[in-house]
């Protein structure tokens, strides 16, 4: 039995709309394969194999996360600027281009952009004004605070969150009680 031409255009339709929606996030790990290899080299790899199956299995924040844990090892003590911002550069383009799969793209851009900037600039503060210590300080303070907002991500896109009941007075359950117990219709 042959299926229909409405069936077929349908299955056609979520195949192109399966393949685009990957294609940014094929780029994104292009892009951070070619920073990792110029700057660690052929080892770089294993980051990008890393990052890949994370976002595969849960998505572009676990994805940042597993390939900065495999990556570390891999870099050496002795990078300058240019080195870590071309390692950067990858899990940015990893970032960037998955946002653009979400419901509102532009505003999770913007978003995205914003937080850059903002954590880019403690970090360029922090590290010409003060010491190790302070870097290490923002750096777990910065930390804490992308886990605590992937955790609340996770929390309300999975539904686990409960609404709170509003509070009731004292007095309404009271005269509530009272009325219903002390009238009676006729």
């Amino acid at each position: 039995m042959t299926p229909s031409r409405p069936t077929l255009r349908r299955a056609g339709r979520d195949v192109v709309r399966r393949v685009a929606s990957s294609v940014p996030i094929a780029l994104a790990l292009v892009i951070q394969a070619v920073a990792l290899v110029t700057v660690v080299g052929p080892i770089g790899l294993a980051a990008v194999a890393t990052s890949a199956t994370a976002w595969l299995l849960r998505g572009a924040p676990y994805a940042l996360a597993a390939g900065h844990v495999v990556l570390v090892p891999l870099l050496p003590a002795t990078l300058d600027s240019l080195e870590i911002l071309t390692v950067e550069s990858g899990f940015v383009a990893l970032l960037g281009l998955s946002l653009l799969r979400g419901p509102s793209p532009r505003r999770a851009l913007a978003a995205a952009a914003g937080a850059l900037v903002a954590s880019g600039g403690a970090a360029w503060l922090v590290l010409s004004h003060g010491g190790r210590w302070h870097g290490a300080l923002a750096g777990g303070l910065v930390l804490a605070t992308i886990g605590y907002v992937c955790h609340r991500t996770q929390v309300v896109r999975y539904g686990r969150h409960t609404a709170p009941e509003p509070p009731r007075s004292p007095d309404t359950e009271s005269t509530t009680h009272l009325d219903s117990t002390t009238h009676s219709d006729p």
